[in-house]
């Protein structure tokens, strides 16, 4: 009995999923600046820039270019760590007024996420913070930079169910009850 649970530990121990770190380093990045109208491909004012959650600054200043002459994102690093989002403002600017100004990151190979919140280290709150479970967005419209404009976003990201250990450990005791039946019906 002692090898099965053992066993059954050690199994439910590497299922997947279960006890991976709960971050956002080594997911896939994408980043984007959008204006005016809403948050969707038509109204993408920069590049999309793509990168790989590390410990460099995933976004430094002129890695989102922008796409006509017309519309110029505003100066910013975006740097992203485990939990967090990070955007640092190096210029006096103001954003424009819209019902959308500002940037989108959506992540590939990381956990759901399940909310955002701003951090008391940030000394400026923007118009709006959404989120996807793959994605965040940062309405900035109207607000006023300088170069001391900092965001930090908390991001809370989803525990995976143990569901599948569960039932993995609940199949294995199965099959080791029938198993230890069988071995002691030959000896009966």
């Amino acid at each position: 009995m002692k090898r099965f649970l053992l066993t059954a530990a050690l199994v439910a121990a590497c299922a997947p999923g279960v006890g991976a770190p709960l971050v956002l380093t080594g997911a896939d990045v994408t980043a984007a600046v959008y204006c005016c109208t809403s948050p969707d491909e038509l109204s993408r004012i920069s590049t999309i820039g793509m990168a790989v959650v590390g410990d460099d600054v995933e976004f430094p200043v002129g890695t989102l270019l922008p796409l006509s002459a017309f519309y110029d994102p505003i100066p910013v690093d975006v740097d992203i760590g485990a939990t967090t989002i990070e955007l640092r403002y190096s210029t006096n600017e103001i954003a424009g007024n819209a019902a959308f100004n500002g940037h989108i990151l959506r992540f590939t190979g990381a956990p759901a996420i399940v909310g955002v919140s701003i951090n008391p280290l940030s000394n400026y709150a923007p118009v709006g913070v959404t989120f996807l479970h793959d994605a965040v967005m940062i309405n900035s419209a109207s607000v006023q930079f300088n170069p001391d404009s900092r965001l930090v976003l908390d991001v809370a990201l989803a525990v995976p169910e143990p569901a599948g250990a569960i039932l993995l450990v609940a199949g294995l005791a199965v099959i080791g009850s029938y198993a230890r039946r069988q071995k002691s019906e030959k000896f009966t």
